[in-house]
């Protein structure tokens, strides 16, 4: 079944406010209805640990979302165990460079070097990858 990804979604939070996703579906899975959202995040220096603290401010009203939080650079110092700590995930989208990607010893991507996208175009990739 296809799932229908928005972009730019609002939605009202526990305490009434309307809140924005960048990106937001749901499916089924397992005869449970899963909530997910990304939040994409394009910062020149990479996403600090403050911005992480932001999401997870964010997310406590939406207890049955599950948070995504995807750059199109790097996460700096403490920000990637941050969001695991709070079982945010994390991703970085760019475009493939086959002579600069490579996998460790357990086949996992490692990425040595990133492309740079505006908030739009991470977006856009997004959706496309996600309709594939």
């Amino acid at each position: 079944r296809n799932i229908d990804i928005r972009h730019n979604v609002k939605i009202v939070d526990q305490g009434g406010i309307e809140r924005q996703f960048d990106l937001y579906w749901e499916h089924e899975e397992f005869g449970t209805l899963k909530k997910s959202m990304i939040e994409c995040k394009d910062y020149q220096n990479g996403v600090s640990i403050e911005r992480v603290d932001a999401l997870i401010g964010k997310m406590i009203d939406f207890p049955d979302i599950i948070p995504i939080l995807a750059t199109s650079v790097r996460y700096q110092s403490g920000a990637l165990q941050k969001a695991k700590n709070h079982h945010i995930e994390i991703m970085v989208v760019r475009e493939e460079d086959l002579e600069k990607d490579w996998k460790d010893e357990k086949n996992y991507d490692l990425i040595l070097d990133t492309a740079k996208f505006s908030l739009e175009e991470c977006s856009e990739i997004l959706l496309k990858k996600m309709n594939e």
